[in-house]
């Protein structure tokens, strides 16, 4: 399940009532206690400019999730405010979320150039009156409380904040993460997963089995945004009573993620677990799979599990700092063994074997093919993935070297416990597995290409660092790198230099080349064998290009030691050119 990409959404469990009246002073106690969302803004000028003025937010815009966000967020275009604020979403009616903005009564001011107050009369509560604001079509609600000015979209949450302030208290766990929020960022977001599902209900498949409550308790996640990046950064909560996703690396340290090394440069996304005690992540699986006893120690030397994504095709990394235990158990399930470029790949008769051992961070993958580099082992389903990864770490041409991966590290740590890097159509792979049709199609409508996405989480001890970074991929030159486009093992080895020829049709380059068993080869840049001809001896010099008709269809020409030889584009003797 994809928790490395859910941002997800917020807040609070009831925590008991007091009958005793309280002295109300924090912006906290004028939040709905359902909230699920809650932004706290420094400066609400300035985390309005940051929205308008962000390039990954402006291309959002377009998004059906966001314009109705947008929608309700418009009535803040009114308001003015030089202290400190709170941004609430809370759930009111199902799946219906409304808007809550607290702020100081003596700061604030609202612009009245686009707003009027309502002819209807207020609503007196208690002896508090709530007023009614009509924007366009849309209304709003305001209440002066306790010092405190507090807006709505819906009357009946500040109805409700009247009647029942004094016998509630915010969750402890979102007092203490309040306490230690950036008051120097822009603004804040606090994130209560436990009450997240409504939330998440808008936002995936009716069929997904992710609940973004199994993930943790709270997050902080402090904002820093320009025109180039948006930087989320701060620590989520978890209680060690409760199932989630992030206490699988409970009593764990975190390790350099070296699943970047090993993915090819053109793979789209990397995803990395680690840990320097096996046995204490088993421990943990064991809770979170409900298991009497912990999964088989075939896998005790393992310190990181990897996943490369490339195009529809995964490949999984074992780490290990021992590799005998693990070697004997695949030799065992070994059906086949071949090699390529001095690697042995072993074909496996036991392919669901990660699925077994290692859910819920592996799931849905057959590992039919394997090979070790180094103390790592490779599984995928297809021959040509794992031949891939070998050629890319043996020319270098790895995925830690790109600008994607290079533009996120400024703003992660050097060890993570989780790691994601991505590029926009990483992303969208994960997307699909969970997310809602609408949210996949509102993503594949925008260009994100110009943009790295990343997400990491670093255990420590009783909370995770978490961060998110969205960063417009730096634009760096790179001298003298090659990467690999694709891999494909001819019948035998080479025996003239790869020559790039243009497809008339389409206008794309092609590639010819000929094997030492003197076939000649037409190979698309996907990596596809258009054709293969059997050719008397070898080619002698360059394959020219001709136009013998003056059509603009191409022709290839070329000799061999007894022949001259002029073939069509479906590799068919042109007569009477040959000779």
């Amino acid at each position: 399940m994809n928790y490395r990409f859910s941002i997800g959404l917020l807040f609070l469990l009831v925590l008991g009532c007091s009958q005793q009246q309280k002295s109300t002073t924090s912006l906290l106690d004028f939040i709905p206690q359902n909230a699920a969302v809650i932004v706290k803004i420094n400066n609400l000028n300035a985390f309005k400019s940051d929205l308008k003025n962000n390039d990954f937010l402006s291309t959002m815009e377009s998004f059906g999730l966001y314009k109705s966000v947008l929608k309700e967020l418009e009535h803040l275009d009114n308001v003015t405010s030089g202290t400190e604020s709170l941004l609430a979403f809370s759930e009111l009616g199902v799946d219906n979320f409304e808007f809550t903005l607290v702020t100081s009564d003596s700061t604030t001011t609202l612009s009245l150039d686009s707003v009027q107050k309502s002819k209807e009369m207020a609503i007196t509560i208690e002896g508090h009156s709530i007023d009614k604001y009509d924007l366009g079509d849309r209304a709003f609600y305001g209440l002066t409380m306790d010092g405190k000015l507090t807006i709505s979209s819906s009357q009946v949450v500040l109805e409700n904040l009247i009647k029942y302030i004094d016998q509630t208290t915010p969750s402890p766990e979102l007092e203490k993460l309040y306490g230690i929020a950036s008051s120097t960022k822009n603004a804040s977001l606090f994130i209560n997963l436990e009450s997240s599902d409504a939330l998440s209900r808008s936002l995936l498949q009716e069929s997904s089995e992710m609940k973004l409550s199994n993930f943790s308790d709270w997050i902080l996640l402090d904002v820093d945004a320009n025109q180039n990046h948006l930087h989320l950064n701060g620590i989520s909560l978890v209680k060690d009573s409760v199932k989630n996703y992030v206490n699988l690396f409970k009593n764990t340290h975190p390790l350099t993620n070296t699943t970047p090394t090993f993915a090819p440069r053109t793979a789209d996304a990397v995803l990395s677990y680690t840990f320097d005690d096996y046995s204490a992540f088993a421990l943990n699986q064991q809770e979170y799979l409900n298991l009497d006893s912990p999964k088989d120690s075939l896998f005790n030397t393992v310190e990181e599990i990897g996943i490369i994504y490339q195009n529809n095709d995964r490949a999984v990394i074992l780490n290990t700092y021992g590799s005998e235990k693990l070697s004997e158990y695949i030799s065992d399930v070994k059906k086949s063994e071949t090699e390529y470029q001095g690697n042995q790949i072993l074909e496996l008769s036991k392919p669901d074997f990660l699925n077994l051992y290692l859910n819920p961070l592996i799931v849905d993958l057959r590992a039919n093919f394997s090979t070790l580099i180094e103390n790592a082992f490779i599984f995928a389903e297809k021959k040509e993935v794992i031949q891939t990864i070998i050629n890319s770490h043996k020319s270098g041409s790895t995925f830690e070297k790109t600008d994607i991966y290079a533009s996120a590290q400024d703003a992660l740590a050097e060890e993570s416990s989780i790691l994601f890097v991505s590029n926009s159509k990483g992303v969208e792979i994960n997307l699909n597995d969970d997310f809602s049709n609408e949210i996949i199609a509102d993503f594949k409508k925008v260009k994100f290409n110009k943009n790295t996405f990343a997400a990491q989480v670093v255990a420590d001890q009783g909370f995770y660092h978490t961060n998110v970074v969205i960063q417009q991929i730096g634009r760096k030159s790179k001298i003298n790198t090659i990467s690999s486009l694709f891999t494909l093992q001819l019948d035998a080895d080479l025996a003239t230099n790869p020559q790039f020829v243009i497809n008339h049709r389409t206008n794309k380059k092609e590639i010819v080349v000929q094997d030492q068993d003197n076939n000649l080869y037409l190979i698309s840049t996907a990596g596809k064998v258009l054709w293969k001809k059997q050719l008397k001896g070898q080619i002698q010099g360059k394959v020219h290009q001709v136009d013998l008709y003056k059509n603009r269809r191409l022709q290839l020409a070329f000799t061999t030691n007894n022949e001259f030889l002029i073939l069509d584009r479906n590799g068919k003797e042109v007569p009477p050119f040959t000779k």
